[in-house]
């Protein structure tokens, strides 16, 4: 995972170059449990690390692929992914945070490869 996040960084240097430049450490967990929020399929999550964690994690956030829940993806769909959970890394008045949608995904996701790219069928909602 760690891998796949430095080439998009590296792709996208206008969108997610700061995390390189500022050196924000980014921990990168694959999770073999489903998770579900609110009836629909979570595939990842990127969480800010909590500070009182910081003493045991090196990271500034952590960001979850949920295994079950991508087995199906292909690779394009797992780049789009991971550069769907980097987007939510940010910095705000009160330092880091995580970034929330602009819409159901990111502009420049969704104009590049639509809305839905993470379907695999018609009936599943996703997050």
């Amino acid at each position: 995972l760690k891998e796949l996040a430095d080439r998009i960084i590296e792709e996208h240097p206008i969108e997610l170059g700061f995390i390189k430049d500022i050196g924000i450490e980014i921990g990168y967990v694959r999770s073999y449990q489903r998770k579900i929020k609110d009836g629909c399929i979570v595939y990842a999550d990127t969480e800010k690390t909590k500070h009182k964690y910081l003493a045991f994690l090196p990271f500034d956030f952590v960001i979850t692929f949920y295994e079950p829940n991508v087995a199906l993806f292909n690779d394009e769909q797992r780049r789009i992914l991971m550069w769907h959970e980097l987007k939510h890394i940010g910095i705000g008045e009160r330092g880091f945070k995580v970034m929330p949608h602009e819409i159901e995904d990111f502009i420049s996701i969704i104009e590049k490869h639509g809305l839905r790219w993470a379907d695999s069928s018609d009936n599943e909602e996703w997050i």
